[in-house]
């Protein structure tokens, strides 16, 4: 049965599916031999996770706060295809554990609503939604079950320097590779390339900043073409 992708009207979700699945927008390389276990914090309507799980990944853990996301991202991946392949979470990552409250979607020139712009904030009003977030390290250690993971995913549209780096120890031992999106100056990468190097990430490629300032990258521990198309 030939897996069916879900996109909302009014959204920029084809977008996000197209620049994902189609561009191939992290490089992912196809796993014949279907052993890959992949993390996708982040996952929006599971557009990452979908294109893991085509290219032949034997896992994907999912996790994603934001709710109408949360449910595309089942819609989307809970398919014949993929049965017993994807455990998904509706929960946020932060550097701790914290009750986040994220930002509804914004509607962008009054033609679609941004799904991928939810943030975390600390305003408690009606624009604004709780969400339990737990750090990395509990990511991996009760909900991947300390499983090895190939390759982590992520891109929440904040802090995911201080996220990845606040992870030290389990991050180095139980993570091959990683690749995602960061805000910051080509500095400030440097020195986020500086400190996962020293965290045993030692190989790194990336991308020129977007206009929004988000640099793409992808990284390992050993070769990167174990993971990614080179």
């Amino acid at each position: 049965m030939t897996p069916e992708i879900i996109t909302r009207s009014f959204s920029n979700d084809q977008f996000y599916f197209d620049k994902v699945f189609f561009e191939n927008h992290y490089q992912l390389k196809g796993d014949k031999e279907n052993k890959r276990v992949v993390v996708d914090i982040g996952a929006h309507g599971g557009f990452f996770t979908f294109a893991a799980l085509t290219l032949g990944a034997k896992k994907v853990f999912s996790f994603e706060p934001y709710i109408d996301n949360f449910n595309i991202l089942l819609k989307n991946t809970y398919t014949h295809s993929f049965v017993g392949r994807v455990t998904p979470y509706q929960l946020g990552v932060y550097t701790s554990p914290i009750l986040g409250r994220f930002s509804a979607p914004s509607l962008v020139d009054n033609l679609y609503f941004d799904f991928g712009g939810i943030g975390l904030s600390t305003q408690e009003d009606d624009s604004h939604y709780p969400c339990s977030c737990v750090n990395l390290t509990t990511i991996l250690r009760d909900y991947c079950f300390n499983e090895q993971i190939d390759i982590l995913k992520i891109n929440i549209g904040y802090a995911e320097k201080e996220i990845l780096q606040s992870a030290e120890a389990i991050l180095q031992e139980n993570v091959v590779s990683i690749c995602g999106e960061v805000t910051c100056t080509d500095a400030e990468f440097l020195e986020f390339k500086k400190n996962m190097g020293l965290r045993g990430f030692i190989n790194c490629v990336s991308k020129p900043q977007d206009a929004k300032g988000r640099i793409t990258f992808q990284m390992s521990q050993r070769s990167l073409s174990d993971n990614f198309i080179q």
